[in-house]
């Protein structure tokens, strides 16, 4: 089908003048939110049949939720994210519009579902399996970082395969800029000026009449961080901001889950607190963490993404080249035809697993937490006492008790007050 070619070219094909009306969406939902939805729909084609209408996936914010929660400035950085990216590695965003109370982003669609529903298929994935949709996501990764963005919330919920078994990054909710120019591009309020998508509005990106402002406006980012508790590294855990390190963190979270079959960070707990407890406390040699049971290739490459100390840990774009892709271009490999095939199952056909860490992982929002200082007491110089200065006592303090009962200060403060 000529969109399955689309879905690997090196840019989209954009559908600028899409309306609402020209979409058919199927039964049931292919996600939720807190204030979007994301649904299965074909693009109407009047010169082919049904089934050759071409395939998306449609996020659609309701956009008076968003902004009762306070969420429109992270929707629009989503948008602004979006409308940069064009690598093949990512689940790219075709047409947007606005339709009645909605906010609504058209993307390609991965036919095949994503990885976490690929795992719990199939328990573990085959090494080669891996090295390519890892190579992918390290390829998918790099470009984000390029632009100047952290991708901040990878997992395998976030890998999506489509119909010829390649790779996407998809939810861009937990992207953050992180240069100067990137900050400026995501302010712009490309949301508040989505063009209208009723099939009476004029064509050529017409703002929506309820849109207020243009994308000349500027947002305030609201500061707020996105991302999924079990795949954070240490030092976001105790409070700083993600950073390309924090990608790189979940990348060898991503990889070891893929083919251990479970995650290499896990507590038999509900409480948030000891899974990030024992984030802060994790250690790749420990023998807990199934990394044990990786080809020496794989362990050792996990174990340098999951370096505890940030400025130690494998960079996303060094791993491109790590001897676990046996030589493979990563970067080349959206070129392929096809990825590799994955197997369809049926309910009954379905392995049994460990229901623990075959749960989907949720997303959470935050706001980071200041910097840690190192606080130093005042010098005491020579006295020994904090200060340079000592405050005597007046007469009328003199022989007063300090604390003999409840009204002795009381009665000392007045005198004093008395006194002056």
């Amino acid at each position: 089908m000529p969109w399955e070619v689309a879905l690997t070219a090196e840019s989209p094909t954009l559908l600028p003048t899409l309306k609402f009306h020209q979409l058919v969406f199927g039964h049931g939902d292919l996600g939720k939110g807190a204030f979007s939805v994301v649904r299965y729909a074909r693009a109407i084609d009047k010169d082919k049949t049904q089934s050759q209408w071409p395939e998306y996936a449609v996020k659609i914010i309701d956009t008076k939720t968003m902004e009762d929660l306070g969420y429109e400035a992270c929707v629009n950085r989503e948008i602004c994210v979006l409308k940069m990216i064009s690598h093949p590695g990512v689940a790219r965003m075709v047409s947007s519009f606005r339709w009645r109370d909605g906010a609504y982003l058209v993307l390609e669609y991965a036919a095949k579902g994503d990885l976490h529903s690929l795992l719990v298929r199939m328990g573990k994935l085959p090494e080669d399996m891996v090295r390519f949709f890892v190579g992918e996501t390290v390829a998918a990764l790099s470009a984000i970082h390029e632009l100047g963005f952290v991708y901040g919330d990878l997992k395998p919920e976030n890998v999506v395969i489509t119909s010829t078994c390649h790779a996407k990054l998809t939810d861009f909710g937990g992207c953050r800029p992180i240069t100067a120019e990137a900050l400026d591009r995501t302010r712009m309020s490309l949301l508040r000026a989505l063009r209208d998508g009723d099939w009476r509005a004029l064509d050529g990106g017409v703002p929506a009449a309820n849109a207020a402002g243009s994308s000349e406006a500027v947002l305030v980012d609201d500061e707020r961080v996105e991302g999924t508790t079990l795949y954070l590294p240490p030092e976001v855990v105790r409070g700083s901001s993600p950073t390309l390190a924090s990608d790189a963190w979940a990348l060898g979270c991503l990889l070891s889950q893929l083919l251990s079959g479970k995650p290499p960070i896990w507590v038999d707990s509900e409480r948030e607190e000891d899974l990030r407890s024992r984030i802060v406390s994790f250690s790749p040699s420990d023998g807990t963490n199934g990394l044990e049971t990786l080809s020496e290739a794989a362990h050792n490459l996990v174990c340098k993404l999951l370096h505890t100390d940030p400025e130690l840990r494998l960079p996303v774009a060094v791993a491109a080249t790590d001897p676990f892709f046996e030589g493979l271009d990563v970067f080349a490999l959206y070129r392929r035809p096809r990825g590799p095939d994955v197997p369809s199952f049926d309910k009954a056909n379905v392995p049994e697993g460990d229901e623990r860490w075959q749960k989907r992982q949720l997303s959470k929002i935050w706001t980071v937490m200041p910097t840690s200082q190192n606080y130093m007491l005042p010098d005491t110089g020579a006295t020994g006492r904090l200060g340079s200065s000592v405050i005597n006592e007046t007469d009328v303090e003199v022989g007063e008790a300090f604390c003999d009962d409840a009204r002795g200060p009381l009665r000392a403060v007045k005198r004093v007050v008395e006194a002056l």
